[in-house]
């Protein structure tokens, strides 16, 4: 009896741990999601374009040390686009494989419906910008569409 309650006790402080995080994510989202998380992937995506189009198109046009600065500047948005969106998604999926593992240590015929439901009503956490989030296709989806205006800018010159 007292090794069940044990262990019980232990299944609440892991999902109460996992609602503090999930308040935390909640904070987080609120916080950055309708201005920091935006400026920064459009920011990046400006970046990205006009430093893709001099690096193609006027690499003789430009002296040599400044010319530098725009491959850099490719690389860190690169960068940005690939790893801040990657990571972000990483959230989105870690946080729903833990639940997952979660709801399959509580199953239903466990002695506490309590722990359960606990389990059951947890959702996975989310990294926000604006209305939507950023789940594992993002990062490729910003990536072609990158890529896509790019090559657009490309042939219209």
């Amino acid at each position: 009896m007292y090794r069940n309650k044990a262990s019980i006790n232990r299944k609440l402080s892991c999902l109460k741990l996992y609602k503090k995080l999930r308040v935390l994510e909640q904070y987080g989202s609120a916080c950055y999601a309708h201005i920091f998380v935006p400026s920064l992937l459009l920011t990046a995506t400006v970046l990205f374009f006009i430093s893709t189009y001099v690096c193609l198109k006027l690499v003789g046009k430009i002296p040599m040390p400044g010319f530098l600065l725009f491959p850099g500047v490719l690389v860190n948005c690169i960068g940005v686009l690939l790893l801040m969106t990657n990571e972000a998604a990483n959230v989105f999926g870690n946080s729903k494989q833990v639940l997952d593992e979660c709801k399959i240590i509580i199953q239903p015929p466990h002695k506490s419906k309590l722990v359960y439901q606990m389990a059951a009503a947890c959702t996975p956490m989310k990294v926000r910008f604006g209305q939507n989030f950023i789940d594992k296709l993002t990062p490729l989806i910003m990536m072609n569409f990158c890529l896509s205006q790019t090559v657009s800018i490309l042939l219209i010159h």
